[in-house]
């Protein structure tokens, strides 16, 4: 490898060495194991309170919030939805599942879950799906079922 000549490429290549190293040489598995032990959290909330920091300081400037902001009330309009329209949206859903087969629908998320499960292509599956009318929601379950929900770990 070439010489590092540019100060922002040793600092990128230290990091990278830095992750590299929590893998035991490998960069792969540096990153998972950043992830596992909240490694990336971590950074990115400390270089956030940093920058903070430098905002507060006026060391970094925001236009319109701590530079040239003017002192205007403006009144920004709040979008409100009417509840009528949730309503609406639920029945329209409930008339979809009445409506469809029920029977394509289960073999379609069943061959879903088979294809997620076997690392399969997943696309072709998923358009089967749709086609049956299966909802976004029951389609997210299959992968839920198969893969679970990833919670980051909490920063310590």
């Amino acid at each position: 490898m070439e010489a590092l000549t540019d100060e922002t490429e040793r600092k990128a290549m230290d990091y990278i060495n830095r992750i590299d190293k929590m893998g035991h040489g490998s960069l792969l598995q540096g990153v998972l194991n950043g992830i596992d032990e909240g490694f990336f959290q971590r950074e990115i909330a400390q270089a956030a309170y940093e920058y903070q920091q430098q905002v507060e300081r006026g060391e970094q400037t925001i236009v319109g919030v701590n530079q040239y902001a003017e002192n205007n009330d403006h009144k920004i309009p709040i979008l409100k939805i009417d509840p009528k329209v949730e309503q609406h949206q639920v029945k329209r859903l409930q008339d979809v599942r009445n409506s469809r087969d029920g029977a394509a629908v289960k073999r379609s998320l069943d061959a879903l879950k088979e294809a997620v499960e076997n690392e399969k292509n997943a696309m072709p599956y998923l358009v089967e799906a749709v086609n049956a009318y299966a909802s976004v929601g029951e389609i997210m379950d299959v992968f839920r079922a198969v893969h679970g929900v990833y919670r980051e770990p909490a920063m310590v």
